[in-house]
């Protein structure tokens, strides 16, 4: 298999499309809290910023499992490289989707994220 630079682009374009989902998934299944005090909008918050850590931390796990894979010590050096960049773009791009989405949705369940 020809590991490139591309390869970690493409894990970090996944791991943010699949954490998205799943923080989408999760904030719709949190039932709202009636009363004064309701503690439903710091859960979907505190798991928004779960699954963005996650999101991470799997990007940059994927990519260095195939990191491992590279014999040659000039294309790791750059492999790795952008292994760093893409989970660092995977986290932003998530962290910017999810304000996206809490600014457009503002009278839902994604509303509380921000």
């Amino acid at each position: 298999m020809n590991i490139t630079p591309t390869l970690a682009y493409l894990i970090g374009v996944i791991s943010f499309l699949v954490f998205i989902v799943l923080a989408i998934i999760s904030a719709k299944s949190i039932a709202y809290q009636s009363g004064v005090n309701p503690k439903d909008p710091a859960k979907r918050k505190l798991w928004f910023w779960i699954f963005g850590i996650i999101c991470f931390l799997a990007t940059f796990a994927v990519c260095f499992y195939f990191y491992n894979q590279i014999k040659v010590p000039s294309k790791a050096s750059t492999f790795m490289t952008h292994m760093i960049i893409s989970s660092i773009a995977s986290f932003v791009i998530y962290v910017i989707a999810g304000v996206t989405l809490s600014k457009v949705f503002n009278h839902g369940k994604l509303s509380s994220w921000f």
